[in-house]
This record gives structure tokens, sequence and C-alpha cells, in this order.
């Protein structure tokens, strides 16, 4: 099957290559100001589930939300922003939905780090962006989110909405070097 990648079903480029168009869910973006580890660890209890202390690392279960800076957080099919601001009154905070404004695939297989790396430099081995992470970065000049799941030779990859076409035809040109 070599289905255009953003189509709705996968394209299976080579047997060590997959590339996903995956609808992302409810996407609310939380920032706390000037937030202690206590102050983090407090909102998380007050919304039901963790939210990570660290930056970079994504949270486990069916909620996972995503610590992208110091101040921010991705949370992927959590509450809304509005029932967010509710369980958080009285913390300085702002939540806002974000899901109209992303688009996401999952690049998947041996070689989707390779793939990946056509048009990003970020260090994707598994040493260095493991399994549970998530990091910020460029990819073929879209401002993107790459997150690494459980799952082993996995990638998701989040951008703007806006800059989803151009994104689809990079992963396009870029699986020319991929396909046998």
């Amino acid at each position: 099957m070599r289905d255009a990648p953003g189509s709705d079903r996968p394209a299976l480029l080579s047997r060590s290559l997959a590339v996903e168009s995956v609808p992302l869910g409810r996407l609310t973006i939380l920032r706390l100001f000037r937030p202690s580890e206590e102050d983090v660890r407090a909102a998380g209890a007050a919304l039901g589930f963790e939210l990570p202390v660290a930056a970079n690392f994504i949270s486990a279960g069916t909620i996972r939300a995503m610590r992208l800076a110091p101040e921010e957080w991705w949370i992927v099919g959590g509450p809304s922003a509005p029932e967010i601001s509710m369980r958080l009154v009285g913390r300085h905070h702002l939540a806002n939905d974000a899901t109209a404004g992303k688009l996401a695939w999952t690049i998947s297989g041996a070689l989707a780090a390779d793939y990946l790396n056509c048009g990003c430099s970020l260090d994707l081995d598994e040493r260095a962006l493991s399994p549970g992470r998530c990091a910020r970065t460029i990819v073929a000049g879209v401002s993107a989110v790459i997150v690494r799941p459980g799952e082993p030779l996995c990638f998701e990859v989040i951008v703007e909405r806006s800059q989803g076409e151009y994104f689809k035809s990079w992963l396009a040109d870029a699986q020319k070097g991929f396909v046998p």
C-alpha cells in the first residue's frame, strides 16, 4: 500500500517505514506561571492526572501531558480548557483549546529516525530521545513537536494546521529516498 502521507490510511513505504496521518484528539495547552515542583504536582492532583515535572517528558496513561517548556504543557485526550480552568481555580494559569490548530502523523519502523532526520537535525536516537520523551524542533522548516511514545521505533509529529499541507508534501518528497 502506498497512500500519500497524510491520507487516512497508513502508507507502508517499505517493510521498515510507515507514515500515517492520525487524529490528535483534544489538545489543550496549559500554562502555569512560575510553577515550583510542588505547584506542578498539586496542579496534576487537582486535574486528576500526572503533569510531568521535568521538561521534555510525557506522562503515561490515557491522558498524555507533555511538558514542552518551563511553564507549558500540552494535554492530549484530557478535559476541555474550561474544565481545566475550573479545576485550577485559585492557581495562576491559562488553558486554551488548540485542537483545531494542529495536525499529527505517526512515523514508525526501523527507518523512522533516518526518515525524519532528512529534515530535522535533532538527535532521534533512542539514547537521546527515549520513549516517554518529547521535543520541540524544526522539521523541514516547519515548527513541530516530536513525541516518542512507548512503542519502539515510533514517532508522533505534531505541526500547526497552517503548515500541514507543506509538511505533508515534504513527507511525500522525503519518502523517495526510502521506497525500494
